[in-house]
């Protein structure tokens, strides 16, 4: 079943200039995140965000891809707008592409259990120091043995405005399909089916959607980690106190201090692997999903 999905010349166009722009955007947020990361010795102590720090690696990795977009397309590809490539630039974009888009997810994933398992069941956060090195090798692991395979059956091929898995002509093979040139037959042959009679004339919209969201998820990442991360206390910090020491010492500085703010916050942080006080009613909340009533004072609100 050949797939072919019907995209004018314009529409070429917003595929290879929208997502683009997002990915720009997108990387901008990525190396910021990276270097507030690598700059702050706080940070590079803590492991939360150390595996931050190999997210939005690969995060840039997938926003040069989506840069590269149909420039790695093999030259003559019928419905391809800029193709300029060759097969080796295509396989080399799909394998890249298809370690970097795995990768990204499983260490936000590893990112949530680390946190479950600190928050929800208290586990010390020292007693989890010995799991990254296997979280950095595990995340790794699949991706990179998956694009392996992937590339010795010569699945990258080119697929509407990229090179990822696919085949040649897409969509070919089965008892009745016309022959491949490229790559396995059947490949994916339910989700092709899927694109055809699913989406329909609505798959330029759907893909245009998806690429462009899926380029800005250094938007998304970066704005998550700026909300629920602190203050680098080391950074007010004039001694040579340890990340530990310092930050106690804000957090008692903090508790002694009055003033008008706009949001209460808890004085813990997930991604510093802070204890969570037990006389803290976000402690039986996040553990439990128990609200004790709690009532936020009057300095909570901005005066």
């Amino acid at each position: 079943m050949l797939v072919q999905v019907d995209i004018s010349p314009k529409q070429q166009q917003l595929l290879n200039i929208l997502p683009r722009v997002a990915a720009g955007v997108s990387f901008c947020c990525a190396v910021y995140m990276s270097y507030i990361i690598l700059n702050s010795r706080y940070y590079r102590s803590r492991i939360y965000h150390r595996i931050f720090l190999g997210c939005s690696i690969h995060i840039v990795i997938l926003n040069i891809i989506t840069f590269w977009g149909s420039a790695a397309v093999p030259i003559g590809t019928p419905h391809i707008l800029g193709a300029k490539g060759t097969i080796a630039t295509c396989s080399a974009q799909g394998f890249i592409y298809q370690i970097s888009v795995f990768v990204v997810p499983l260490y936000y994933a590893i990112l949530s259990f680390l946190s479950y398992l600190h928050i929800a069941n208290k586990v010390k956060v020292e007693k989890l120091m010995w799991l990254e090195k296997w979280v950095h090798l595990g995340v790794h692991f699949y991706p990179i043995t998956s694009s392996i395979y992937l590339l010795s059956i010569q699945a990258f091929n080119p697929i509407i405005t990229s090179c990822w898995v696919s085949n040649v002509p897409m969509g070919c093979g089965g008892e009745y399909g016309e022959i491949c040139s490229r790559g396995p037959d059947n490949l994916f042959r339910w989700v092709d089916a899927a694109m055809i009679f699913g989406f329909g004339t609505h798959s330029f919209l759907v893909t245009l959607m998806a690429n462009t969201n899926g380029a800005l998820i250094g938007v998304w990442v970066s704005i998550i980690y700026k909300i629920f991360r602190s203050d680098d206390p080391i950074s007010h910090s004039t001694n040579d106190d340890t990340p530990e020491q310092v930050a106690k010492q804000q957090i008692s500085e903090g508790e002694s201090s009055k003033g008008p703010v706009i949001l209460c916050k808890p004085e813990f942080s997930i991604f510093d692997g802070d204890d969570i006080p037990g006389d803290s009613p976000w402690a039986s909340y996040l553990s439990q999903g128990i609200d004790l009533g709690y009532e936020e004072e009057d300095d909570c609100v901005q005066t």
